[in-house]
């Protein structure tokens, strides 16, 4: 089956010199996963490598112009072509919530806030959005992972998804998943001392170790005025007495603006 304005160009070396390339079409064969064979040519126009691209959660007439790594370091490289293009099985993207884009980091990843509900039990959950160019078509499908989810919280989450695209236009979340359920244990109480000298938002953690002696995890979520998680902090806190009350202070690393508050999510040793 032809693919309309169907495309491939070499796009250059990443850093471990393998081959970054794009491949452009329109999803013509409905929602699911889809599977892209192309072929590395040289500057003779024979094939000397080929790979396969694997891209979920694909919307039906979605257009892409995404983003593939070929396992493959020598030279020659001058051109690409698509062979083939098929749906391996048929998941489907649900999206809800909102993306913004917020810039770039010092290494250029995309920085987003990812806006949403968490509407499915408590647990462990996986948010995958895609990045899109000015013509929003896909270039990168990033994920996020957020532990210690209460059924009902609002998010208001940063994440850094690993691309340095230059042709970035704006973002959308693709799918929400519970992907492990389970209600996070532990209590006690999380304070906002202010930034410290690099800009980094600062706590002082405070709860009684209920689970005996030895070293503790303490997850706890920065929020806004409306309560929306911003970030999740972890702090490590080695060598407690179980039963002994502690004071700890710990750095988060994050350094937006916004913060009003934290609590602490969840309790539990390691």
């Amino acid at each position: 089956m032809a693919f309309a304005a169907e495309s491939c160009s070499v796009v250059g070396r990443g850093a471990l010199d393998y081959w970054h390339v794009s491949l452009g079409f329109t999803a013509m064969l409905g929602s699911g996963t889809y599977e892209v064979d192309y072929a590395l040519l040289n500057p003779g126009g024979k094939r000397i490598h080929s790979d396969t691209a694997y891209i979920e959660l694909v919307q039906p007439e979605e257009r892409l112009n995404y983003q593939d790594t070929a396992f493959y370091d020598l030279d020659g490289v001058s051109t690409c072509q698509i062979l083939h293009i098929g749906q391996s099985y048929g998941a489907k993207a649900e999206p809800s919530g909102a993306c913004t884009l917020q810039g770039r980091t010092i290494l250029d990843y995309w920085q987003v806030v990812l806006d949403f509900q968490a509407v499915r039990s408590d647990g462990e959950y996986t948010i995958e959005y895609a990045l899109r160019d000015a013509a929003a078509a896909r270039r990168y499908t990033a994920t996020a992972f957020i532990d210690s989810v209460r059924q009902g919280e609002r998010f208001k989450i940063w994440d850094t998804a690993l691309s340095d695209l230059e042709d970035v236009g704006s973002c959308d979340i693709l799918r929400i998943r519970n992907t492990d359920s389970g209600l996070a244990i532990g209590s006690g109480t999380c304070e906002v001392q202010g930034r410290g000298i690099l800009g980094y938002w600062e706590t002082r953690l405070e709860f009684t170790p209920d689970l005996g002696s030895g070293d503790y995890q303490v997850e706890y979520a920065l929020q806004d005025v409306s309560l929306a998680r911003l970030h999740t902090g972890t702090a490590f806190i080695d060598q407690l007495v179980g039963g002994q009350q502690v004071s700890y202070d710990d750095t988060a690393l994050f350094e937006q603006d916004g913060v009003a508050s934290c609590e602490i999510l969840s309790i539990s040793r390691y």
